[in-house]
């Protein structure tokens, strides 16, 4: 007689599944979607770490919330710049000038016929170098452009802000500088610092329990690992111990100069281990999040194996480093990467949550530094170019994006792979809305195991489904991610 384990006996079969929620929501094509999630995301998922899931995403949530609420909150590039242009010229001239009026910014030297027109707007956050700034070094005719219905009250034509004018005006207001001080204000401080910490501390506990749960071959004792070494409130550090032995951090860079968000975490598995184990953490991974081996080469060559495969992972990484470096990124052979020669490990001189907080700060101040170049900045070679390579991507379609990119990434929780096997659009969802239809999701799973070991027939509680099912509906997915999902109504819809 084979004896079932109770991990066994919770998972369901997919036809038991939907018929059983077929029963609750009366809607076959709903029902198909959830049965998805039951059968495949939680298809190793035994009531005891059920529970245990459900309690961590509910310890998660104050944290994700407030990140939420800063977010909401923060000043965005393009609204600084605007905000502190328009207050200069306000004082400086009056109403005379808009952030749109054109300036003509021609070198003396310069031999060409092109335009050299730029918006006041882009000159400032493109800021000037010394240089550009003394006298002579713009033509006689660069300055702010005549507008066609403008004349002075004498009808004279008015007088224009010069070149230099302008120049020296920007390097005072430094908008890009301006934004590094507002975005070190708002995140690098030490309250927050902490919220982050425990976020992402417990973003990779949840990460370890899906991953889990929903692949076969992810085992139990890996979990239990990652759920020790997660364990406390305080950040995971270099040299720290666990399990009797010195925990090693390392980062992981391609190609010699691109740091990404995986991470190589090197520990004991259980105390009564004799030696090492090599995890590779790599954040909102699609495949196992957490992949162990035994040694460093192991883990280069299982990294090189599935950066050359798979497109998604080599999409992830990319989308992790700065605008700049991406577009270096996309021109290299990335089917050519050597284990040996281009993944390289460097020990990491913070804590691990604070590193993988910091890598979004990092990016968000680079993407910003990009749009808006700060005076520390403007004289290093890789601005040299700035006006030539960049005027046409400062426009209102583009200002926002390194807000949209730093906003976006630290809101994608490890959850929301699970909750994509349901429902579209979760990057408009916020931390509540999440948390709301996880819960609903793992308690509806909880009532169907209960059923399932219950007398056949047995009817199961609809109380919460046909409620809250009931603002979505059934629609076929994006072409990148085949299938139907469940999209919520619009208002006026419901």
């Amino acid at each position: 007689m084979i004896i079932q384990t109770q991990q066994q006996a919770s998972v369901l079969t997919h036809e038991a599944t939907l018929k059983k929620l077929l029963n609750v929501m009366g809607n076959r094509d709903k029902a198909t979607v959830v049965a998805r999630f039951i059968s495949d995301g939680l298809l190793k998922a035994d009531p005891v770490r059920l529970d245990g899931f459900r309690a961590l995403f509910d310890e998660a949530l104050p944290y994700q919330y407030y990140i939420d609420q800063l977010l909401g909150k923060l000043e965005t590039l393009e609204d600084l710049c605007k905000r502190k242009l328009r207050q200069a010229l306000q004082q400086q001239y009056g109403g005379r000038f808009s952030i749109n009026d054109s300036i003509k910014l021609k070198p003396a030297t310069a031999v060409d016929d092109g335009s050299h027109t730029y918006t006041l707007l882009q000159a400032a956050m493109l800021n000037f170098t010394q240089q550009e700034a003394a006298a002579g070094y713009f033509s006689d005719d660069s300055e702010t452009l005549t507008k066609v219905d403008e004349e002075a009250p004498d009808g004279s034509t008015p007088t224009q802000i010069t070149a230099q004018a302008f120049a020296l005006l920007s390097r005072q207001l430094d908008l890009g500088g301006e934004y590094k001080k507002h975005i070190s204000r708002t995140f690098r401080v030490s309250s927050l610092e902490l919220i982050s910490l425990r976020m992402h501390k417990t973003n990779m506990k949840l990460a370890a329990f899906g991953k889990y749960f929903s692949k076969p071959n992810f085992p139990l004792s890996r979990l239990v690992t990652l759920l020790n070494l997660a364990k406390g409130n305080e950040d995971i550090v270099y040299g720290d111990l666990f399990n009797n032995s010195r925990i090693k951090l390392y980062s992981i860079q391609l190609f010699g100069k691109y740091m990404t968000d995986a991470v190589l975490i090197t520990c004991r598995q259980t105390d009564q281990s004799t030696k090492d184990s090599y995890y590779v953490y790599i954040p909102n991974d699609a495949g196992d999040s957490f992949y162990q081996d035994d040694s460093e080469d192991q883990c280069r060559y299982r990294l090189a194996v599935n950066f050359v495969a798979s497109k998604e992972l080599q999409e992830l990484f990319i989308s992790q480093l700065t605008h700049r470096e991406q577009s270096d990124f996309r021109t290299l052979n990335l089917e050519s990467l050597s284990f040996l020669e281009d993944i390289a490990f460097i020990p990491l001189e913070t804590g691990l949550y604070k590193h993988l907080f910091d890598r979004h700060l990092d990016k968000l101040t680079a993407d910003a530094g990009e749009l808006a170049v700060a005076v520390a900045n403007v004289n290093e070679a890789a601005y040299a170019n700035r006006r030539e390579n960049q005027a046409s991507l400062i426009s209102a379609a583009h200002l926002n994006s390194p807000n949209e990119d730093f906003n976006r990434r630290l809101r994608i929780y490890a959850t929301d792979e699970l909750l994509a096997l349901v429902f579209a659009s979760l990057d408009r969802w916020t931390a509540i809305e999440k948390h709301d239809a996880l819960s609903r999701l793992v308690d509806l799973k909880k009532r169907l195991t209960t059923t399932d070991s219950a007398k056949p027939g047995a009817p199961i509680n609809s109380e919460m489904a046909d409620d809250y099912f009931g603002q979505f509906e059934v629609q076929k997915h994006l072409r990148e991610q085949p299938g139907t999902l469940l999209h919520k109504l619009e208002p006026v819809a419901l």
